[in-house]
């Protein structure tokens, strides 16, 4: 007979694979042989001798493909969503170009601005400073007072 996976073997039997491992594989109850690679391989006879009967891989019928035809989206539809999907698209371009010349104006702001401050400052040091102190008279220490 055919030989399968851990996984197929516990999917086709109905188990979880952790409990095909636990009750079945390490009790000794299904022999398990290794494939060239080392891969570990469940004869389907094993399976039918443990478990009876075994569920086969699941048929679509004739009647679920046409529900899924039913539900499959049309070419129509698919234009549809593909062009709603191109205006999306061109607008988020628009709105980048957008965003893309304030930042340039606002760059462009920004040296302006850089520009009149390094006039400020070269002004300011041009203007006289006399270097003396201030206006008001230099006040002697309290302690000094009486002199």
């Amino acid at each position: 007979m055919a030989k399968v996976t851990v996984s197929e073997a516990a999917r086709l039997v109905g188990l979880a694979r952790q409990n095909l491992y636990k009750n079945y594989i390490n009790e000794g109850k299904i022999s398990v042989d290794r494939d060239h690679l080392g891969n570990p391989k469940i004869d389907t006879s094993e399976l039918i001798r443990v478990f009876g009967e075994i569920r086969m891989t699941h048929n679509v019928s004739s009647e679920e493909q046409r529900e899924t035809g039913e539900n499959a989206i049309s070419d129509s539809e698919l234009r549809a969503v593909s062009q709603a999907k191109d205006q999306v698209i061109a607008a988020l371009r628009l709105q980048i170009e957008v965003a893309m010349e304030r930042e340039k104006k606002a760059e462009d702001r920004e040296l302006w601005l850089r520009q009149q401050l390094e006039d400020a400052q070269r002004q300011v040091k041009l203007l006289p400073h006399d270097g003396g102190g201030d206006s008001v008279a230099k006040r002697s220490p309290w302690w000094r007072l009486w002199k």
